[in-house]
C-alpha cells in the first residue's frame, strides 16, 4: 500500500505540475514544491535545531541537497518527455541500487524482472528527447541517492525532524532560484501557487511513506535490500 501510495502521489503531482508549465518553469515548480512541503512539515513537526547533533546535520543536509537536485531534474525531464516515460526512467535509480545491494536470490530476481519491465517500457516510447533522457537518468541517480540517504536519516533521527530539516535545506536552495527566475510570472499568474501547494501536499506522503518505515522499529531492525 505504501508503494502504491507513493506511485499515485508521484503521478498525480507530475500531472498537476506539467499542467502549469505554460505559466511557470519546471525549476520554479520544484522550488515551490519543496518550499511548501518544508513549511507544512515545520508546522507539523516543529523540529528543534539545537538538539540535532553535527553528524545528524551532515546527513540531513546531504538529503536536502539530493532532494533539490532530484526535483529539478525530474520536473525538467517531464518538460521533455511523457510523464510515464520520465517516471519510469527515474525508477531505474532505486531498481539498479536494489540489484547492486541485494544479498538474496529472490530479491535479485524480482529487481531484475522489474528492471527489465522498466527498460521495455522506456524503449517502446516513440521519438524520445535525448535531453529528456539525460535529465531522467540524472533524476534516477538522485533517486538512488535519496533512497540511501533517506534510510540513513531515518535511522539517525528518532522522529520526523530529519526529513523536515532535509526539506527545509532543499527549499533554501531552490526558493531563491525560483524568486530570481519566475517571480514576475508568479505575480502575473498567482494561481500557480495553488498548483505548487497541491504538488507539495502530494510530496509529503510520498516522502513520508518510506521515511516512516525507517524510523519504525521494523525499519530499524530489517533493512530493505536498497
Amino acid at each position: 500500500m505504501l508503494v502504491l501510495g507513493q506511485i499515485t502521489s508521484l503521478q498525480v503531482g507530475s500531472a498537476m505540475a506539467k499542467g502549469a508549465y505554460d505559466h511557470v518553469g519546471p525549476t520554479a515548480l520544484a522550488g515551490m514544491r519543496l518550499t511548501f512541503s518544508a513549511m507544512i512539515m515545520i508546522l507539523l513537526v516543529r523540529p528543534r535545531p539545537r538538539r540535532i547533533a553535527v553528524h545528524q546535520w551532515r546527513v540531513a543536509i546531504s538529503l536536502g541537497l539530493v532532494l533539490a537536485a532530484m526535483n529539478v531534474a525530474y520536473f525538467q525531464a517531464i518538460g521533455h518527455l511523457q510523464i510515464g516515460v520520465a517516471s519510469t526512467l527515474e525508477l531505474l535509480g532505486p531498481l539498479t541500487l536494489s540489484i547492486v545491494l541485494s544479498h538474496r536470490l529472490e530479491h535479485l530476481a524480482a529487481a531484475l524482472l522489474a528492471l527489465t519491465g522498466v527498460l521495455l517500457l522506456t524503449a517502446s516510447a516513440p521519438s524520445l528527447s535525448l535531453l529528456g533522457i539525460l535529465l531522467g537518468v540524472l533524476a534516477a541517480l538522485c533517486r538512488a541517492g535519496y533512497t540511501v540517504l533517506n534510510q540513513r536519516v531515518g535511522h539517525l533521527f528518532p522522529d520526523w525532524s530529519g526529513l523536515t530539516v532535509a526539506l527545509a535545506v532543499g527549499a533554501c536552495i531552490l526558493a531563491p532560484v525560483t524568486a530570481a527566475t519566475d517571480a514576475n510570472t508568479v505575480a502575473a499568474h498567482p494561481s500557480v501557487l495553488i498548483t505548487g501547494l497541491g504538488v507539495a501536499l502530494l510530496l509529503v506522503p510520498a516522502s513520508g511513506s518510506p521515511y516512516s518505515t525507517n524510523i519504525s522499529p521494523y525499519g530499524r531492525s530489517a533493512r530493505l535490500p536498497w
